[in-house]
């Protein structure tokens, strides 16, 4: 998303509880300091649901699952 709406514009006219987010947190507004959250309306958890993956872990995982040796039957 980040790629396609750097300004945020889409996601604040679509998630109202982002709107007072500053941008520099608008893809990622679990990264924002508790008293920012608590600041904007947006805490997480609260307002706003935690990420349900960690996208980089999954990753990882993705690509050492595809340098495994394959079994021949």
């Amino acid at each position: 998303m980040e790629k396609f709406d750097q300004d945020g514009v889409f996601v604040k006219k679509y998630l109202p509880e982002l709107q007072q987010v500053p941008l520099q947190y608008i893809h990622k507004p679990w990264e924002m300091p508790q008293s920012l959250q608590e600041q904007t309306g947006c805490v997480i958890g609260l307002d706003y649901p935690p990420p349900c993956v960690d996208h980089a872990q999954r990753r990882k995982l993705a690509l050492s699952l595809f340098r495994r040796p394959s079994i021949v039957i």
